[in-house]
């Protein structure tokens, strides 16, 4: 199962979805704004974070994006393949 971090409700999953779609791959979209992001990525095979109009510098403004970093420092200490995430400060 992959996970889908979506940050706005506007935009979807892009070519993302055919790709997900065409391989028959199963996944669960997060709607970050609405539901809690889960910071462990233990059952997921792989993780994909979505853009959005954010920056990951305003954690006061978004207060999901303090779960999301959590979630991405989880990815690189396990060693799970996250996708979309280029830069996140203090790591």
């Amino acid at each position: 199962m992959i996970l889908v971090v979506k940050h706005i409700g506007i935009e979807g999953l892009g070519l993302w979805e055919k790709v997900l779609k065409d391989k028959s791959l199963k996944y669960q979209v997060i709607q970050a704004w609405e539901e809690e992001v889960p910071t462990d990525p233990e059952r997921y095979s792989h993780v994909l974070i979505l853009g959005g109009p954010m920056s990951a510098n305003e954690k006061e403004k978004y207060s999901f994006l303090s779960q999301e970093i959590d979630l991405i420092k989880n990815c690189i200490n396990m060693d799970k393949p996250c996708w979309g995430c280029a830069w996140v400060p203090s790591l």
